[in-house]
Formats: C-alpha cells, structure tokens, sequence
C-alpha cells in the first residue's frame, strides 16, 4: 500500500499554508488566527506576524506564535497571559500593534484596544474548517487533489428504494463533506499504489471495487488525516447523505428535478444510450445545485450502509447487504423514473466495471 503526503488547499477566500510541510521550521507558514473582540465579535484569518515580543521578570521573551495555545489580554491591552502548546504559561507585558487578517469576507486591520483573546492554529486545515463553512480540496500528492463540497443540514424526502418501500422525512442534522466528482484513477493509484479498472484514464472513476476495497481506501486516507491531526473521518456516505446531496441538499430543496441537477438524464448522466459502453471522464456533465457532478450516471456508487432488501409488502425484509446509489454507463435510460433515489445491493466482494465510489468527510 502507498504511502503518500498531503496538504489543505483551500477553495475559499483564504489562502493557507500548505500543510505538508507546516511546522515551526516550515518556511511557507502562515500564521492561522482567530481574534475575539471585546464586543463578542470575532475574525479568523491568516496574517504574517509569526512572534510576539513579551517583557517578563526573566527578560523579554520572542514568543513563536506556533508554539501557542491561546493569548489572553488584560484590559489594559498591555498585559497578557500566553498559554503555551506544551502547557507552559508565560505572563508579561506586550507592545501589540494592530493585527491584519486576511479572512474570507477580505482583509480587515483590528486595534489592540479591541482585542480580549487571540488563538492560533496549530494547523491551517483547522482554522480553515472553523472558519465560516465552505469547500476544500486535499492535495494527495502528485497530481492527484481530491475536490470536496460542504453539505449544508437539512430536510428531505427520501424516495421509496429496496431498503424501504415508502417514501419517508429525513432529516439531515450535522452538515458534511461529499466529493464533487467520484474518485478517480489518479487518486486511487496515489493512495493505494494500484489501479483495478476497467476502463483506464487518471481522470475517469475508479472501478472494479469493492465495497473492502473502498474500506481499505478510506483507512489510508483516516490514517493520514490522524497524522496530520486534521479533525476529520472519511467514509463512505450513507444512503440518505448520498440522496440529499445528489438532490442538491438546501439549494435543491424546491426543484425536486428527476435526475441529479436537471430533467433531462443528457445533461447530468452517462447511460446506456449515450455512453458508448465506457465509462468517462469524472464532471464532463453538468453539476446539479450544490456542483456535484455525475450522480446521475458514470458508475453506481457505494454507500456505507448495509439495508435489506424488501423483497416484497408481504414478505417483508431480506438479508442485510451493502447498498449502492446513482446509476452507470451500462444502464437503460428508462430503467429508472428518478435516478436521485436509484439503488441497488451487493456482496462486500461486488465487483463491477460500472461501480465505483465518492468520499465523504465528517468532523
């Protein structure tokens, strides 16, 4: 299994150091903050100050601002107590000048005088994540950057599938991450150092996994987020994380299109009819809402939960099995009346050349 680095790069308005080279003695660090205010406001952003000078009994100290936890100011605004990474704590007196941020709402410049706490980042990824919501990509090395969109919480109506046989209110309580596109070639070769697929291009999905395979790929991916102490998990999505999102979560609420993003199954999907019995290229159709592309239609796509399959009302549920949402390039056009809420089961040693997979993150 490879091993393999990689660092933020945010989508936002901030710009942040990258990550895989982040520490005290990286040389393209930008120091990440979040300022509160006296009045109960607060900034985050990135800034250039990288120490702060403090008059102690013992002497003046530069204090590297990586190296700490948390900044308190007196109400003077001239003493402070400076709560260190390694449990230190340093007392005295500072000259603070005012600080400038650069934030995702633009570069704002705080006096002192307005100032009550001060908490840098340990990382930038960690800011950035506290920072009002948004999309971010994680580089993975090479070229390979794995595009993720943020999905709002919210309600919807989950559609009849073989898991239940009745349309039902979902309700979506903690926002979280999806891949704007499946993962491709490109990132699976960078993680895991192999590429089973079928139809190969760097740029078109992953197939021919498995619903172990897709776990042993997330477990690379959780081990390297650990290390780099990001705050995050990835995981497959659950079924009803896939349909929200593929119905365009808060932005679609109203639409309620047939397909991912239109209702017109051309303009979102690769299917049987138009395909050429290959699967393509990941975002060559149009994104639906939230700019997810493909959910309609490229390969099926693995979800993290198991449901049994209800068989028929009087039969009642089969054996539990992992399911799979959206529809592929080797499916009929008609098959399906909506494929927002198109699924199917398989074995965990499923393999198919029209299956594949997106990521999901969570905090």
């Amino acid at each position: 299994m490879k091993q393999f680095m990689f660092r933020l790069v945010s989508l936002g308005a901030i710009t942040l150091a990258g990550l895989a080279g982040a520490g005290p003695d990286s040389t393209n660090w930008q120091s990440c903050l979040e300022v509160a205010l006296v009045d109960g406001s607060r900034f985050i952003g990135t800034t250039s100050i990288e120490s702060m000078p403090v008059e102690t009994p013992y002497g003046t100290i530069d204090i590297d601002i990586r190296h700490v936890r948390w900044v308190n100011l007196a109400s003077d605004h001239k003493t402070a107590v400076f709560d260190m990474r390694n449990t230190d704590t340093i007392k005295g007196r500072i000259n603070l000048t005012p600080i400038t941020l650069t934030t995702g709402q633009g570069v704002v410049k705080i006096a002192p005088e307005h100032i009550r706490d001060i908490y840098p980042f340990e990382n930038p990824l960690e800011a950035d994540l506290k920072a009002p919501i948004k999309d971010f990509t994680l580089d993975l090395g090479g070229e390979a950057r794995l595009e993720l969109v943020h999905v709002q919480p919210g309600e919807f109506m989950m559609a009849p599938g073989t898991s239940n046989p009745k349309a039902h209110n979902v309700t979506v309580t903690n926002g979280f991450w999806i891949g704007r596109y499946e993962v491709t070639q490109e990132q699976w070769q960078q993680v895991m150092g192999s590429n089973p697929s079928c139809f190969k291009g760097t740029r078109n999905p992953v197939e021919q996994v498995t619903w172990n395979d897709c776990q042993d790929f997330m477990a690379v991916v959780n081990q390297q987020l650990r290390m780099r102490g990001l705050g995050l998990t990835a995981r497959l999505p659950t079924e009803a994380e896939w349909e929200y999102a593929a119905k365009g979560g808060t932005q679609g609420k109203d639409k309620s299109h047939a397909f991912s993003g239109s209702d017109n199954l051309n303009e979102v999907a690769w299917h049987e009819d138009n395909s050429k019995g290959t699967a393509h290229p990941v975002g060559g159709k149009q994104a639906n809402e939230l700019g997810i592309h493909d959910m309609s239609g490229n390969v099926r796509e693995w979800c993290q939960d198991w449901t049994p399959n209800y068989l028929s009302t009087w039969q009642g549920p089969g054996p539990a099995l992992p399911t799979m949402r959206g529809s592929s390039w080797i499916e009929h056009p008609r098959i399906e009346k909506s494929w927002t809420s198109c699924q199917a089961r398989g074995e965990t040693t499923t393999r198919s050349s029209s299956i594949g997979f997106r990521i999901v993150m969570v905090r």
